[in-house]
């Protein structure tokens, strides 16, 4: 369910302004409870490049995207950084606390996504 605002829930009305404050609210429901309260504003990446577009969650504001902590770090060769794409679809993520341990996510193949245990081990879907 979706509201605009502060307006009585069920009631829509679309944020399609470029005034600043446009917002809504959306309920998650689930079998187990009520599930979240998201509050979202549909233009914000598009006003700031550092807002996601979703304000707070069940009343926690949500933090800039340049106050997440991504997967990032240092890299060299001893160090190298836990998480590398060259933009081929492959994404290897290696753990440097398991002794550089590295599972590879193979999207180079819309049609047949594989993970493999490292470089050059077979690629087996899931």
């Amino acid at each position: 369910m979706v509201e605009s605002n502060n307006s009585n829930i069920g009631k829509v009305i679309p944020c399609v302004s470029d005034l600043p404050g446009c917002s809504l609210r959306y309920r998650t429901f689930s079998s187990s409870g009520p599930g979240h309260l998201l509050v979202v504003d549909p233009r914000a990446h598009q006003n700031d490049s550092d807002k996601s577009g979703i304000l707070s969650v069940d009343g926690v504001d949500e933090k800039d995207l340049d106050e997440v902590n991504l997967a990032e770090g240092d890299s060299s060769v001893a160090n190298p950084a836990p998480i590398t794409s060259q933009g081929d679809g492959v994404i290897a993520i290696t753990n440097a606390r398991l002794g550089g341990k590295e599972i590879i996510l193979n999207f180079s193949h819309g049609n047949h996504p594989c993970r493999q245990t490292g470089p050059g081990a077979l690629c087996t879907q899931q």
